[in-house]
């Protein structure tokens, strides 16, 4: 089942969009905004075009809520567990990512079987064909973090849905079972950049803060502009009616001191 997804740029790992499903607690961002942070400084794991597997292994362990061990060293898995509530013993989980020219897309699933992994990369070939659609590359480019969460999110949870609900039939499917994966085990990659991706995940909050407050000043300037526009519209209408009315009775004098006040001379001759 796909748990989460997620879109980010590749050449700062900023997140675009991300969604979850209701029965997922924590947050998962963090452990996913990790990943992604490692692979824009190491853009040779999963290169364009390629689909790559992260397995987390979950051990039982003496954990608290910080991510420390028993022994009070900082670990990044006991971290995970905290930060996403995902410390079933024994349970795996699937970091699926697809990279597509400078995005990667990404969703976790606790699939333990190939074929139904691979369903995840389909859901992320339709993500990535439908991302494109709704935004050139342009557009991806110079978005702010969580610029397309209101209007593509429900795109990325209806898929998130249709995917799990036709998740086996989907794992039947010939293009499907084609799809090429390379699987690696997640601790040996992430292991040492803990301290420096809880600050990255600092930033990305800030620049969503930063994302939300520019949205809601641009809706203040567009309110404001519209008024204004409207303002030398009607500005614009008085005028012309001023100046229809002057040339109006500018003719109106023309002929009356060649005709008269009524007229009367022209109708006369």
């Amino acid at each position: 089942m796909i748990l989460y997804a997620i879109i980010c740029r590749a050449k700062d790992a900023a997140v675009l969009v991300e969604c979850s499903i209701e029965s997922v607690s924590g947050n998962v961002s963090q452990a996913y905004i990790a990943l992604v942070q490692y692979l824009k400084d190491n853009r040779n794991v999963v290169p364009s075009g390629k689909r790559r597997t992260f397995v987390q292994h979950t051990e039982a362990a003496a954990r608290n809520s910080l991510g420390y061990d028993e022994d009070g060293d900082f670990d990044f898995w006991n971290f995970f567990e905290a930060v996403t509530g995902c410390s079933e013993d024994g349970l795996d989980y699937f970091f699926h990512v697809y990279c597509k020219g400078d995005v990667f897309y990404c969703c976790l699933s606790d699939d333990p079987d190939m074929k139904e992994q691979k369903v995840s990369f389909a859901f992320l070939d339709h993500v990535q064909t439908e991302f494109t659609k709704n935004y050139n590359s342009r557009k991806i480019d110079t978005a702010k973090a969580g610029a397309m969460v209101q209007s593509f999110s429900p795109e990325l949870r209806s898929s998130i849905h249709h995917y799990n609900v036709n998740h086996v039939a989907l794992s039947q499917d010939e293009k499907v079972r084609a799809l090429t994966v390379q699987v690696d085990d997640l601790k040996s990659i992430m292991g040492n950049n803990l301290t420096l991706l809880i600050e990255r995940v600092e930033d990305i909050d800030k620049l969503v803060d930063k994302s939300e407050q520019m949205k809601r000043d641009s809706l203040v300037f567009q309110k404001r502009t519209k008024q204004v526009h409207r303002k030398m519209s009607r500005k614009s209408t008085n005028v012309q009616v001023v100046l229809v009315v002057a040339v109006v009775f500018l003719i109106y004098i023309l002929a009356a001191s060649a005709c008269g006040v009524n007229f009367s001379h022209c109708s006369s001759s």
